[in-house]
């Protein structure tokens, strides 16, 4: 700002005196007139730019206190209404539902498997047992361990 006020001073005397003694200006002084001008256009430049910038801010703190005291929250995607957060809330509950339930259908559907695993192994140990029993079992044996009339099964009879 000094060195433009500088400027000025020199154009303004160079002009002073040009317009007294009657001789053009030297392109010196042209030179630096214009380097002042384009000085003067880049401060008003800024100046109007900062200006908006410091209305586009206050218009933004005002929106966001409208919108603390409003119907409406930040959410990460940008500002919704409550009737948007109710619908998203719902959208959530259905989705978290749909997949609690996909959840147990997979620990049921896993419950089954190890279930059909033990009792896979459980009758094979059966298996195995019994035939090694049935492999020892002789026939004679059947009969000898029945018991037979002749030695002393009683016939039922009332009296």
């Amino acid at each position: 700002m000094r060195q433009i006020r500088q400027y000025e001073q020199y154009v303004a005397l160079r002009i002073e005196v040009s317009v007294a003694s009657g001789t053009p200006l030297t392109p010196t002084v042209a030179h630096v007139n214009e380097k002042l001008r384009k000085a003067h256009t880049t401060l008003a430049l800024n100046g109007i730019t900062a200006t908006q910038e410091m209305r586009r801010l206050k218009e933004k703190s005002l929106e966001r206190s409208n919108r603390d005291q409003g119907t409406t929250i930040l959410a990460n995607y940008g500002p919704i209404t409550v009737y948007d957060a109710r619908l998203r809330v719902a959208k959530d509950l259905h989705n978290r539902r749909a997949n609690q339930a996909a959840e147990a259908q997979w620990m049921h559907k896993k419950k089954v498997r190890d279930e059909a695993a033990y009792l896979r192994r459980w009758m094979t140990e059966v298996r195995r047992l019994l035939r090694a029993s049935l492999q020892q079992l002789r026939v004679n044996d059947l009969y000898s361990s029945q018991p037979t009339y002749s030695q002393g099964v009683r016939p039922f009879t009332a009296g």
